[in-house]
């Protein structure tokens, strides 16, 4: 577990949400562990993870347009 996910674990434990003391303990930058808390942005992971999916799906579908390109040009 990385420290924002560290910081974000505790900050869902507290009673009162106090996102710049989680940050200074964790070592975290303050407006990056308020966007992850509150659900604004993902982890680098995360938008990697996407766009490899993006990627495949635009990929696949690339390959099936030839396919049927290629099986009409054959009939």
């Amino acid at each position: 577990m990385d420290k924002i996910e560290a910081a974000i674990v505790e900050l869902h434990l507290q009673e009162k949400t106090n996102i710049k003391a989680m940050a200074d303990k964790h070592g975290v930058d303050r407006s990056t562990l308020s966007k992850r808390f509150r659900g604004k942005t993902g982890s680098k992971a995360d938008g990697y993870n996407s766009q490899q999916g993006a990627s495949s799906y635009a990929l696949n579908g690339a390959k099936s347009s030839l396919s049927n390109s290629w099986d009409y040009a054959r009939n």
